[in-house]
């Protein structure tokens, strides 16, 4: 489990002329948290400054202790699920799934290995060979969620990832909470949502 505590984070995009966050305090210490927050509130923006892509004007935002300013984004192990994925639409599922692997240089055999390991885990093996694009939404997500396993995580952030009372058409189910996190049992999973059905663990 990795803690995450924000302390008096504020943060303004230089285009705006008001604050996202303003003294944003609170600590998630628990391997399954939420952040609530009111829909078009900084949802995107909190994970943004979280996986250090932005930086707050002031307060600090601690990984275990220390400050993600100090930690590469490369070195953090997060990964990042909304609710529209960015993939390469032209090129096939396995092509998709493969790309973090491919960025760190890992042997093409164990690639490959790993890429059969997670099709086969989410059932998706028999799409492997087909486009991103002629994929429906449901199997999308999960390419999304099989490139996600690709490489160890230490946290995984789900923004708006989830939709209360759905349902995936496919024999894995990626809006069910509980199924997919046993798919990162060992990670911090925290849920970042305007929903407050969608709420588990501990809530900030």
């Amino acid at each position: 489990m990795t803690a995450v505590s924000f302390d008096n984070v504020t943060f303004r995009h230089q285009y705006d002329d008001f604050d996202v966050l303003c003294g944003a305090t609170f600590a998630l210490d628990e391997q399954t948290c939420t952040v609530l927050i009111d829909s078009q509130c900084g949802k995107t923006t909190l994970c943004r400054l979280l996986m250090g892509e932005l930086k707050a004007q002031n307060g600090r935002i601690l990984l275990d202790g220390a400050s993600v300013d100090n930690v590469k984004p490369s070195n953090v192990g997060m990964l990042y699920l909304s609710c529209c994925g960015v993939f390469f639409d032209g090129k096939s599922v396995a092509q998709n799934i493969v790309y973090p692997l491919v960025v760190r240089k890992v042997e093409r055999k164990t690639r490959d290995k790993i890429v059969a390991g997670v099709a086969e885990r989410l059932a998706i093996a028999d799409l492997l060979a087909k486009r991103v694009r002629d994929l429906t939404d449901d199997q999308r997500r999960l390419v999304v969620l099989a490139r996600g396993l690709t490489v160890p995580r230490r946290i995984v952030l789900f923004d708006d990832f989830f939709v209360a009372e759905r349902h995936a058409e496919t024999p894995f189910d990626s809006y069910d909470m509980q199924t997919v996190f046993t798919l990162f049992a060992d990670s911090t999973k925290i849920v970042v949502t305007s929903n407050p059905n969608l709420a588990i663990g501990k809530t900030a």
